[in-house]
């Protein structure tokens, strides 16, 4: 490609050099720098020229593969030749043109004198060139989309892609991609290179409506009217998507005034929404009650005076293109707190047990509040956990000696500014109160055994003191009958041992 441009360029410099030796005239108007054809299409180039002796003057056509060589290929064509006084006009029309599918070729189209007598003489530099740039159906420019029907959740991104792909010979084209909706881009490039599988993508954010979408490229020649498109389309739908649950409570005041929404997300153009009343006893019937009226394309239900205590608001979105989705939503009467047990209970537990709190309040709705210690107990307490069904129950884990302590829980009901509340004093029980009984009778035994023992050692002690004071008497008693003590050796052993006894005493 770069050798047949590179020569078209010397070619076109040479076409520009004129005979100084011939006379010179308006030459040949300049033809096209290039331009294409699809296979077995008909191919048109013209030539014009003035001021120039029709009579002895005609246009010449040569095809070349390479410059300066002539081709023997001679094509199925028709040429027309026009003159109109000094202006003289060619056409050369290929028919059906398969000979230049497999490569680039050029036509000359040169101004020639048919005889040497010819005045005035036509110049050897009076000739133009173009090139012949073929192309196949898998060189058209072409685009292809990921998919052709893409859904996205309503509110939510989602990208767009196609590709797009341009014939391989460009020479001074304008190219444009660009995404379409309704006639209307909203995006777009343009660039004169060629391209081949480009990938385009369009950004949607926070998608709320279902539309068509075309991604669209189109090639034009700055030099004639020929101009080649291509698009793919994408259809976007929007999934209606349900927020929240299925199933709502409300809790009002007799008479108030309250707005019940159909919490949806969804095309509105693509969607039907349609109320319906069920009562307390389980029956359905079409919303009639004159203070109830529907607005916001029937998303808000709004209630003038609530008077039906336990009914249910439904709205059914019915999607055209698919199963329709509902949301019921409860109305339920507030009611004062009563208190349906003591003020204050106690309950004993095992240390390490579960145990599970129960408020003898009864209010709707449960707004009721636990707090121990004075400090109010909070849901993300990783002591102790109200149960996100019934906040009437507290659940302790593992409870142990320092959750031997007073929980007391209240309510109110916003109805008036009157509150009740319950204590209820938990004791955990000491891991050794069982052991007590036995290590009483234990203890008692062991007492009753020091009490015995020493009371036989003191008997014992004050048996071997009158055992020896008697022993004691009997000595100081031995006397002789004639009243004369004993031989001296006697009584002064007796003598000498009262000292020894006084003094183990």
């Amino acid at each position: 490609m770069a050798i047949h441009l590179s020569l078209y360029l010397v070619l076109a410099v040479l076409a520009k050099i004129h005979d100084v030796d011939c006379i010179e005239v308006e030459g040949v108007n300049k033809l096209n720098d290039y331009t294409w054809f699809s296979e077995g299409q008909n191919f048109t180039v013209s030539c014009t020229a003035s001021g120039v002796n029709i009579s002895c003057t005609a246009f010449q056509w040569m095809f070349f593969k390479s410059f300066e060589q002539a081709s023997q290929l001679t094509p199925k064509m028709l040429i027309q030749t026009e003159p109109n006084g000094s202006v003289i006009s060619s056409t050369v029309t290929l028919l059906n043109s398969t000979e230049f599918s497999n490569d680039i070729w050029y036509i000359r189209c040169s101004l020639v004198n048919t005889t040497n007598s010819c005045s005035p003489k036509i110049s050897r530099g009076n000739k133009e060139t173009t090139l012949i740039l073929p192309f196949h159906s898998e060189d058209m420019p072409r685009v292809k989309v990921g998919s052709h029907n893409v859904s996205v959740d309503y509110g939510q991104d989602i990208n767009l892609t196609c590709t797009a792909s341009v014939f391989k010979y460009l020479f001074d084209l304008q190219i444009t991609v660009a995404w379409l909706k309704d006639g209307r881009a909203l995006k777009r490039i343009k660039t004169s290179n060629s391209l081949h599988d480009f990938p385009f993508t369009l950004s949607l954010r926070k998608v709320s409506s279902a539309g068509r979408y075309l991604c669209w490229i189109s090639v034009d020649n700055n030099h004639d009217s020929q101009k080649f498109e291509d698009n793919g389309t994408v259809f976007l739908t929007v999934n209606t998507k349900l927020l929240g649950s299925e199933k709502k409570i409300y809790y009002l005041k007799p008479g108030q005034a309250f707005q019940v929404l159909c919490e949806i997300n969804g095309d509105p153009l693509s969607l039907e929404i349609k109320w319906q009343m069920k009562t307390a006893e389980g029956n359905y019937s079409d919303i009639s009650d004159q203070d109830i009226t529907i607005t916001d394309e029937g998303r808000i239900l709004n209630i003038a005076r609530f008077k039906h205590d336990g009914a249910s608001y439904i709205c059914r979105v019915m999607r055209k293109h698919g199963d329709g989705i509902h949301q019921e939503s409860k109305l339920i009467a507030r009611t004062e707190p009563t208190l349906t047990g003591p003020k204050q209970k106690e309950i004993k537990v095992e240390p390490h047990d579960d145990v599970t709190l129960t408020c003898d309040i009864d209010v709707l709705p449960l707004n009721i509040t636990w707090t121990v210690h004075g400090t109010m107990i909070q849901a993300d307490n990783s002591r102790y956990k109200i149960s996100t069904k019934d906040r009437r129950l507290l659940l302790i884990k593992a409870v142990d000696f320092q959750d031997s302590r007073t929980f007391i829980c209240s309510a109110k009901n916003g109805l008036n500014m009157k509150g009740v509340q319950q204590e209820i004093v938990v004791h955990v029980k000491d891991s050794m109160s069982a052991l007590w009984p036995a290590i009483g009778i234990i203890i008692v035994a062991v007492l009753v055994a020091i009490i015995i023992g020493v009371s036989c050692y003191i008997n014992r002690k004050r048996r071997q003191e009158m055992e020896r004071r008697e022993a004691r008497e009997l000595k100081d008693t031995n006397v002789t009958p004639s009243g004369n003590y004993g031989d001296q050796e006697d009584s002064m052993v007796g003598f000498d041992n009262e000292p020894r006894r006084l003094l183990k005493a």
